[in-house]
């Protein structure tokens, strides 16, 4: 019963995987509009990706007290979990801004 709920997520997944990928492939395929669209776009992207920059230090600073804080209640592997977690987080985070950006 486990493997067949194991095979089931794992096949949505790839099947939520590749619609993202079909609707990524039809949004960059539509034109982008005049010179002045565009350059507001890089604009607001530029001050976008500023921002993030600026919050992700204070979040830093705020994971490791919880990781020290989770490290000391429950040991390495719930505190690995938030770093992991952490990481992800932020990865997904600057693919998407990059991807949006290349408008």
């Amino acid at each position: 019963m486990l493997e067949i709920s194991i095979a089931t997520v794992l096949s949505v997944v790839v099947i939520a995987i590749l619609y993202g990928l079909v609707l990524m492939r039809m949004i960059l395929k539509k034109p982008i509009g005049n010179k002045r669209i565009s350059d507001a776009s890089r604009a607001i992207f530029a001050e976008q990706k500023n921002w993030i920059f600026r919050r992700y230090k204070f979040i830093a600073l705020s994971a490791l007290i919880l990781f020290v804080a989770l490290l000391y209640a429950f040991g390495v592997k719930i505190a690995t979990g938030l770093v992991v977690g952490a990481i992800f987080s932020v990865g997904v985070t600057l693919i998407e801004i990059n991807v949006l950006s290349v408008s």
